[in-house]
């Protein structure tokens, strides 16, 4: 997925299927793509694959923006349910993913 993400041939190769997704402007090869997801349960209201650099080699970052202000929720949970070791997975066309959560200080 890393190739795709940092190289432009990848997603102009694959007509239709990385519909939605605007990847950064300028920069040939783009360093992130970015989505208003269709769907999610959760309160994000737009994702960010990002190339990144990591000591000498490049990552590939997931980058959620959320809706509301506090904590990343389910939607209609408040707060006070929220567990004290959060697990994730993401489903993407179907295929379902496990996650690690880290998180950012902002």
């Amino acid at each position: 997925m890393l190739a795709c993400l940092c190289a432009t041939p990848s997603f102009a190769g694959a007509p239709g299927k990385f519909e939605g997704w605007e990847l950064e402007h300028g920069v040939d090869p783009p360093g992130y793509a970015v989505i208003d997801p269709q769907s999610t349960d959760l309160n994000i209201d737009g994702v960010v694959l990002a190339c990144e650099e990591a000591d000498d080699h490049r990552i590939l970052q997931l980058q959620l923006y959320l809706s509301t202000e506090g904590p990343l929720l389910p939607q209609g949970v408040p707060p006070l349910r929220l567990k004290n070791h959060p697990r994730a997975e993401i489903s993407i066309d179907g295929q379902v993913f496990p996650v690690g959560l880290l998180f950012a200080d902002d």
